[in-house]
């Protein structure tokens, strides 16, 4: 029988990545319905060591998030916030400035962020697929 935290991160992982990555309510209902009924039992310290240790931070912060906006339910703050990717405020902060000053020589310093490159090839790899798909 699984823990309450192991439970937390299944029904996470399974609503993004399981069914080719449909979240249906019903699975986030499941999903907010499980921290409603065991929110007590529930270790938040392990659910963050646990989604940073098996990089799966990204699917659970995505499934509070929702249970948050959709239901109501709520994990504490913090767990939410230690989750949030590490270079994402930095990312944002750079595409802040670049809209606002729209500028195409500054625009070159986001490909200095770690892991940008990674996601832009991944992305223009899906958008554009090579000729022989």
């Amino acid at each position: 029988m699984f823990s309450a935290e192991d439970t937390v991160l299944h029904l996470a992982v399974h609503q993004c990545y399981s069914h080719v990555a449909r979240i249906t309510l019903k699975r986030i209902y499941n999903f907010a319905a499980f921290i409603h009924e065991h929110s007590e039992q529930i270790d938040w310290e392990c659910i963050v060591e646990r989604s940073q240790h098996y990089r799966i931070a990204t699917p659970v912060m995505t499934a509070l998030r929702l249970c948050e906006q959709l239901y109501s339910i709520h994990a504490q703050r913090y767990v939410i916030e230690q989750l949030l990717p590490a270079y994402s405020g930095q990312q944002m902060e750079m595409l802040t400035y670049f809209s606002e000053h729209n500028s195409s020589k500054s625009s070159g310093y986001l490909f200095l962020i770690p892991g940008f490159m990674n996601e832009v090839s991944y992305l223009l790899a899906r958008v554009f697929p090579p000729r022989n798909f």
